[in-house]
């Protein structure tokens, strides 16, 4: 089963927010400013696919699976919207979908009705909300879910007919149903996607969410149906792993109906990058970088791989944002071999050259770590303090690590004595010149940076599992 890889836009909404270079914490206005979480009555994004499909690698040179989305909490549930391309077909697929608060009681589908009041597909089949549906019926536009949590998803699928098209906008929009009434107790949402070119509007679908308050322990007046929070962001999936190209834009998302407000637009981002070292593992050669454009046209100066001070793209260019749809802030995500990430994203033991050397720590693949001892190693022991966040290589084995990885089994550790992981989590940490401690739990290596904000304490000698390392040279 292939991995999935998958990069988060990290989108803020706070005024005043700056957004933070690669690897950096973002500041409370970002996080929290006014307006993160006001309520709203619709989001909305524009998506355009810029590459992807025949002719951009993968099997058969036909491309591969991937899923664009933004996340979307309502007052009696939460989700996403998004769209998927997927290999050897420009069939339009798109998914939104709301979990339940409480399984199965909370999320509702609903579809079209025939003259007898039976579901039916867009095109008047009879359909079920089941997956898979049963025989002699076709799976209904919106439906009941449950491999992922319960819930309700609403769909366009390849059955529908209708097609993406590479270079045009179109405008997800997630808004309240206005041919109900809606209230804190029971409210429905309606999911659009309009083709900006040919303004040919796609009705997915209609969720309707129910209020749990009162009910299984819940407090009344915890939730409220008719709400609809400022926040979330978008992020890009390759579900199904794979070595192929994808680049697209969303613009947005914008929401509307805050009182006292008109649009309101995302105000920074956290740039994602994946590197793929061409191991053949988790990634591949594929590279995944978001890149952000705000009102200003200018990119997040050098954090996400866009050279500092680059303006955004009018036409897609590697390396670089796109402008937003009619000027909106958007993130582009951009994915594929040769794809360039930032250097942050970058782990400080890739050694890459044409040819494998005598040891194996150069070659094609970035080369491979010799083990090490150099350092202390305290068993059983950990100490609070530290920065560990710092980059998606700071945990090792971390998305795109292959052959960067841990010894399945650490068995010398638990006796309390040093073996192979405990040597190869020192070896990452020496390689890493502002590493001054690391912790072995289980196969996973962390390692730490000092942060002023963040001192060290005292050794607690009660963390049972825990291998705590000192490189000798921060004991010097």
């Amino acid at each position: 089963m292939a991995a999935t890889l998958s990069c988060d836009a990290g989108v803020f909404w706070g005024k005043g927010c700056i957004s933070p270079k690669g690897g950096e914490y973002p500041s409370a206005a970002c996080l929290s400013g006014y307006p993160t979480g006001a309520n709203a009555s619709s989001s909305s994004s524009t998506l355009i696919w810029e590459k992807g499909g025949k002719g951009s690698g993968g099997p058969d040179d036909d491309g591969g699976d991937v899923f664009l989305s933004t996340t979307l909490n309502m007052g009696c549930g939460g989700g996403y919207y998004g769209s998927q391309m997927h290999w050897n077909t420009s069939a339009m697929n798109a998914d939104w979908a709301i979990w339940d608060i409480i399984a199965g009681e909370t999320t509702h589908p609903i579809n079209p009705l025939d003259k007898h009041g039976n579901t039916v597909t867009r095109k008047g089949k009879p359909c079920s909300i089941v997956e898979p549906p049963p025989a002699g019926f076709e799976q209904c536009p919106c439906s009941r879910y449950s491999g992922e949590g319960f819930g309700t998803h609403c769909g366009v699928g390849a059955g529908d007919g209708f097609e993406w098209e590479i270079g045009t906008p179109y405008t997800l929009n997630v808004s309240y149903d206005p041919s109900v009434t809606n209230n804190a107790s029971d409210s429905t949402f309606l999911f659009t996607i309009f083709n900006e070119n040919s303004k040919e509007l796609i009705e997915v679908g209609r969720i309707r969410t129910t209020n749990p308050s009162g009910t299984h322990g819940i407090p009344k007046g915890k939730y409220a149906c008719n709400e609809m929070p400022v926040g979330g962001g978008s992020f890009q999936e390759f579900y199904d792993g794979g070595n192929f190209t994808s680049w697209a834009t969303i613009s947005g998302p914008v929401f509307r109906g805050v009182k006292g407000e008109t649009d309101i637009v995302p105000t920074g981002n956290q740039a994602c990058c994946f590197f793929g070292n061409c191991s053949g593992g988790y990634g591949g050669c594929q590279n995944q970088t978001v890149f952000f454009a705000g009102e200003s046209a200018t990119a997040t100066d050098g954090a996400d791989g866009a050279a500092p001070g680059a303006t955004c793209s009018k036409e897609p260019t590697a390396g670089q944002p796109t402008c937003g749809y009619k000027g909106l802030p958007a993130v582009s995500f951009k994915g594929g071999e040769h794809q360039p990430v930032g250097a942050w994203a970058v782990p400080p033991w890739y050694n890459w050259a044409a040819t494998f050397n005598k040891d194996g720590s150069k070659g094609p693949d970035g080369g491979t770590l010799p083990e090490s001892a150099s350092c202390d190693f305290k068993f059983n022991s950990n100490r609070g303090g530290g920065l560990q966040a710092f980059s998606n290589w700071a945990h090792i084995p971390f998305p795109g690590s292959q052959p960067y990885s841990m010894p399945q089994k650490c068995d010398a550790e638990a006796k309390n004595s040093v073996g192979r992981c405990s040597r190869l989590c020192c070896a990452y940490c020496l390689a890493d010149k502002d590493c001054v401690s690391a912790t072995l739990v289980g196969t996973g290596c962390n390692l730490i940076h000092a942060d002023q904000k963040l001192p060290f304490g005292p050794f607690n000698n009660a963390s049972t599992g825990t291998t705590y390392l000192i490189p000798k040279r921060a004991l010097v």
